[in-house]
């Protein structure tokens, strides 16, 4: 298991802080070290990791390039992209906005639903705390350029709420309007790039197909440099890395006893969310599961887990968050996911592409300043 962060360690949680704090936004806090700058492109790369960025180093030699002010930052728990990403846009930990994984129960009606295409299920207010662009809009300019097809969609709208959303569809037209949007000194623009990940899942991130998109990103990236005003700058960081777990390598539990007791399964195949029947017997069903898993997983509950720095800062925590997290947790310490065999949908087991749990793969993500 990873160790946890230390509280002065920089994390995805500083990053467009720091980016705000480069272009001049007053009184917030330049953690992650941004240079001075007129304006700044933050790309957020989803699934790229820092280690699926060196092990493909060949096919990003811009990326890679050691002219460029780099750093390994840690991504949060769980590493799954909707905490991450509303993360980024708050500036605080998921157990302080709420998006606690990706599939999570409401505690009032004790649905679960996931955090990527469900959240039109949400009570109001369910993201727990205001975006960055919400509580220093009268200062900060924020611009977010994605696909079209994530423009309208509810997780758009809570985590960009206050930020200006511009569609664009290609590598190359995301970067050309970013470059428009930075002629506006003091302005913050974040491109969102979801292709890798989506090929990760797909195809997994040793494909031919994972490898050419990523060399196409490396091309747009450096190409948009020469094409940026001066004074402006560009960095790139991402959301989580990835790893892929064949099929040979699924733990498909189907064992009765596991699920006894436990009313739904949240979380992702790596980080898996038990929640529990009132009145179940928690000693019994940890025990049961760390029987199962082995070496391959650890097994906690909540209690263990927050207490355990999983979660970060989790003082003073609001009862109603804390009650999305599964009161169990299973966490994959190998290459390996979990999936129920009884489940009558099996179509999530054709990802090749993993994440959600806190191997460093998975956790430490990169900042690059390109120079």
């Amino acid at each position: 298991m990873l160790p946890t962060a230390e509280d002065d360690a920089v994390c995805l949680t500083d990053v467009l802080v720091s980016c705000l704090a480069a272009v001049g936004i007053p009184r917030v806090e330049n953690r992650a070290g941004i240079p001075p700058s007129g304006s700044v492109v933050l790309v957020v790369v989803d699934g790229l990791g820092s280690h699926n960025l060196a092990r493909a180093h060949g096919h990003a030699r811009f990326l890679n390039s050691s002219h460029h002010l780099r750093s390994d930052i840690l991504t949060v728990f769980p590493s799954t992209t909707a905490s991450a990403l509303a993360s980024l846009m708050t500036g605080v930990e998921p157990v302080q906005h709420g998006i606690v994984g990706y599939r999570i129960r409401d505690p009032k009606t004790g649905r679960v639903f996931n955090q990527l295409g469900e959240l039109h299920q949400a009570p109001p207010q369910w993201m727990r705390v205001p975006t960055l662009a919400e509580r220093i809009g009268s200062v900060a300019d924020i611009h977010i350029v994605g696909r079209s097809k994530f423009a309208q969609s509810p997780l758009t709208s809570m985590i960009y709420a206050g930020a200006t959303y511009t569609s664009a569809e290609s590598f190359s037209e995301r970067f050309h309007v970013a470059a428009s949007l930075a002629q506006q000194r003091g302005r913050v623009i974040v491109v969102y790039v979801s292709e890798l990940d989506s090929l990760a899942h797909t195809f997994g991130v040793d494909s031919s197909e994972w490898i050419a998109e990523l060399e196409e990103l490396d091309s747009c990236v450096r190409d948009a440099r020469s094409h940026m005003p001066d004074g402006a700058r560009i960095v790139i960081t991402a959301d989580h890395g990835v790893i892929d777990v064949p099929a040979s390598q699924h733990s498909i539990f189907t064992n009765r006893d596991l699920v006894a007791g436990v009313s739904d399964i949240g979380g992702e195949p790596r980080c898996l969310q038990l929640f529990l029947d009132e009145g179940a017997d928690v000693a019994r069903i940890v025990a049961a599961w760390s029987s199962f898993v082995g070496e391959s997983a650890d097994v906690m509950t909540r209690d263990h887990a927050l207490a355990y720095g999983l979660f970060r800062k989790a003082g003073n925590l609001d009862p109603s968050i804390l009650e999305r997290i599964g009161e169990v947790l299973v966490l994959a310490r190998t290459d390996t996911v979990f999936y129920d065999g009884n489940a009558a949908n099996t179509r999530a087991q054709r990802m090749i592409g993993q994440h959600g749990a806190c191997s460093r793969s998975e956790m430490t993500i990169p900042l690059i300043v390109v120079n």
